[in-house]
């Protein structure tokens, strides 16, 4: 809301001095003005931060555990900043600070699945569904709903469920609110039909039809032209950017098909949940099912996003005399953090440096691919042992 927003004008040097040396003064301290100003410039001002009246940071929930705050600057966006100044408060919302909840230690998995299951994320929705319909009143009495769910875990505080309910059979949800995790532009529709109170409604109008010439449309080859510059393109360039372009094409398919298959099962669950969300004997299990989907897509979304990620190259060139007892670990593991290694040293036996089992971990580690031109006898011996033989015949 945005009564959350807090106004506030930076003071000058000048102005904190003065106001500084007038309270002191008053207060029977007696300091010149170089003192003062010393004062305020080693001890009041810190760097990277903003300093509050106590009053104000008492009223807005301000203590001293190194909270960060986003500040919205007046020369950057003028017109956001004057409209806050002129916001009349409508609702005020005081940070009170309740007894912590204790939990014992031995039931912190407990405590770590209770988190899980919060209603942050749902009053949320249903606040911006009543802010979109123009039902303000609603809106406010979900404020100190969401307060209570945002503290539900450290103070032991219970949103009413109830007044919720009770608000949602009232509001029609923002029909903006299901496209949020769409990722392409064509799988979100051209029109929405919102009322005129729903500022995020109209803005999505408006954008959506300018949005699909850019992005749903195939460009021609032609407009691309001006990445490939450096470098003569050849026939053979040509030929291996098709045969690239095949794979890539190939797996994202696979990649797209799946996916679809997890987003199909999400919309069969949320379809079942709203048919059903309103008995409280089916709603439940409805739910369960529904967040199963969100789950599911959620985790092939973060398995695909680690997977899509390109690789790092490392390249030590003689690498011998780099080598520790330790590092033959992060070889095991360097794939998973999509870290690839190029090694180049004279011969193997300068791996015996370090010891045999260094050696054999090494050259032993997944994925391993060793290129060698070497004239030593023991090195040559080690491969031809260590490498399968299959027999070529020539045509």
């Amino acid at each position: 809301m945005k009564e959350d927003l807090l106004p506030f004008q930076n003071l000058s040097t000048e102005e904190a001095v003065c106001l500084l040396g007038a309270n002191l003064k008053n207060s029977g301290c007696t300091l010149t003005d170089p003192q003062v100003l010393d004062l305020f410039d080693q001890q009041l001002r810190l760097k990277g931060t903003f300093t509050l009246h106590s009053e104000t940071a008492k009223r807005n929930g301000g203590d001293y555990d190194f909270d960060q705050v986003c500040v919205v600057e007046g020369d950057r966006l003028p017109r956001f900043v004057q409209d806050r100044f002129a916001y009349q408060e409508q609702k005020f919302n005081p940070k009170n600070k309740l007894q912590k909840k204790q939990s014992p230690w031995w039931n912190l998995p407990q405590v770590a699945m209770m988190a899980r299951g919060n209603r942050i994320g749902s009053i949320t929705d249903l606040k911006t569904s009543c802010l979109a319909a123009g039902k303000t009143d609603f809106a406010n009495q979900l404020v100190d709903q969401l307060q209570n769910a945002i503290d539900q875990l450290k103070w032991g505080t219970e949103p009413d469920q109830k007044l919720i309910s009770e608000v949602r059979k009232q509001v029609t949800p923002a029909p903006w609110l299901k496209l949020k995790n769409k990722r392409c532009i064509s799988d979100m529709p051209e029109h929405l039909d919102v009322p005129e109170t729903d500022k995020i409604g109209k803005m999505y109008v408006f954008l959506r039809q300018h949005l699909n010439r850019f992005f749903t449309e195939t460009a021609p080859l032609s407009d691309f032209r001006g990445l490939i510059a450096g470098d003569p393109f050849t026939r053979e360039v040509y030929r291996e950017c098709g045969i690239v372009s095949t794979f890539y094409a190939v797996n994202i398919g696979l990649v797209v098909e799946r996916r679809r298959k997890f987003e199909k099962a999400l919309e069969e669950a949320e379809a079942e949940f709203q048919a059903k969300k309103s008995d409280p004997a089916t709603r439940k299990e409805a739910n369960f099912r529904r967040n199963q989907a969100q789950a599911a897509l959620h985790f092939f979304e973060e398995r695909r996003r680690r997977g899509n990620r390109p690789m790092f190259s490392v390249v030590l060139d003689e690498f011998a005399p780099f080598g520790y007892r330790n590092f033959a670990q992060i070889l095991q593991t360097a794939r998973g953090t999509h870290t690839a290694f190029l090694f180049s040293m004279q011969s193997l036996p300068q791996l015996m440096q370090v010891g045999r089992g260094f050696k054999e971990d090494v050259t032993s580690a997944p994925n391993t691919t060793m290129t060698l031109r070497t004239r030593d006898e023991e090195t040559a011996r080690y491969f031809l042992r260590a490498s399968a033989e299959h027999e070529v015949t020539c045509p």
